[in-house]
């Protein structure tokens, strides 16, 4: 499949900086592999989260598209 889309230049830069990737393929590549995972724990009910390495200061992640896959998977689980 091929997709194009209009993208800010800064944010590329600082993303392929921060991943140390050199290409926006990579980036992209990246972006839909950790997509894939978030939809597959919020299907299984899960919630998808980012901590402190000691396991504090918890934020959760919410995106209205991750909340659509959680409806899907309880939908399926019935």
């Amino acid at each position: 499949m091929e997709l194009r889309m209009v993208i800010d230049d800064t944010l590329m830069s600082e993303l392929k900086d921060a991943l140390g990737v050199k290409t926006n393929v990579d980036i992209v590549n990246n972006a839909l592999t950790i997509l894939n995972w978030a939809t597959k724990e919020k299907e299984k009910g899960r919630m998808v989260l980012s901590a402190k390495e000691d396991g504090t200061n918890i934020q959760t992640l919410i995106m209205p598209a991750l909340e659509m896959a959680k409806m899907n998977g309880k939908k399926r689980e019935k």
